[in-house]
């Protein structure tokens, strides 16, 4: 476990370096590209700034394929702005507080807003590959929890009410931009577990009986850490597969279709930033 005051100060290192590397006293947004989603960066910061993640203090970097492994740099519209082109997921090994680290880093750095994306396989019938959901809530099955690794003085900070669990306005927002960019666009329930192995049916069956609309192996302890640090949030999946198919899910398919969704959704993307006030 780690003290929260600990945790922050690991955040606030991290932070420092970025902040100095990037000639940035504060960041505006953060984003955090999920699989196969990364090449969305070009689209919001085509003249962006990389710098490894290997770099970055305390951030251990991702190993799966699909996901990129530098932080990219830049302003859009007046506003600085930081992309993550990968992620840590608890398969990995990693427990929740740790794949929790890029919302405490972006906290330090002083960011707004935190945009989270991610691919999600389709529980809801009505979604169909390609399209995308906006996350309005979220079912954590990944078996652990962010705050419970996280020792405060008050136990107020660790006993948080994630309610509800991304910004309703941000979100209003971003998905008219979606819309704009021509995806279809949904709204509905994350469900998040650990990963990697995929579901099996009598599991899809279960979690869609219990409201999730999709389902992924990341965002949770994110969004998790945004609440205990205040930052708001928001969510999009991007639906790579639509669960009750005949034909298996493999990780090529999630990132190929990622991959053709990116170049629209970073354009809303940009765009949203570009309006914010």
């Amino acid at each position: 476990m780690q003290h929260r005051t600990d945790y922050w100060e690991k955040a606030q290192q991290a932070a420092n370096f970025l902040l100095e590397h990037a000639g940035m006293e504060a960041v505006s947004q953060f984003v955090q590209c999920g699989s196969g989603l990364h090449s969305l960066i070009e689209a919001v910061l085509p003249d962006g700034k990389r710098i490894p993640m290997e770099d970055i203090p305390h951030f251990p970097p991702s190993r799966v394929p699909g996901h990129g492994r530098e932080l990219i740099h830049g302003t859009v519209g007046g506003h600085k702005v930081m992309i993550l082109a990968g992620r840590i997921h608890l398969y990995e090994g990693h427990d929740p507080l740790t794949a929790g680290f890029p919302a405490a880093l972006a906290s330090a750095c002083g960011a707004q807003g935190f945009i989270l994306t991610n691919a999600a396989g389709g529980l809801n019938q009505h979604f169909s590959q390609g399209s995308v959901m906006m996350i309005t809530d979220f079912i954590n099955f990944q078996g652990d929890n962010a705050l419970a690794h996280l020792l405060t003085e008050d136990a107020g900070q660790r006993f948080i009410d994630p309610k509800p669990a991304t910004d309703p306005r941000v979100s209003t927002a971003l998905a008219r931009q979606l819309q704009r960019a021509g995806l279809s666009v949904n709204q509905g329930t994350y469900i998040g577990v650990r990963g990697p192995i995929y579901e099996t049916r009598a599991e899809l069956a279960m979690m869609r009986s219990w409201g999730a609309d999709a389902i992924g192996m990341s965002t949770i302890p994110e969004l998790t850490v945004c609440h205990a640090f205040g930052l708001p949030a928001v969510g999009v999946s991007v639906i790579t597969n639509e669960c009750f198919k005949e034909a298996p899910v493999s990780h090529t398919e999630v990132v190929d279709i990622g991959a053709q969704v990116s170049p629209r959704l970073g354009q809303a993307i940009r765009r949203h930033i570009e309006e914010l006030p």
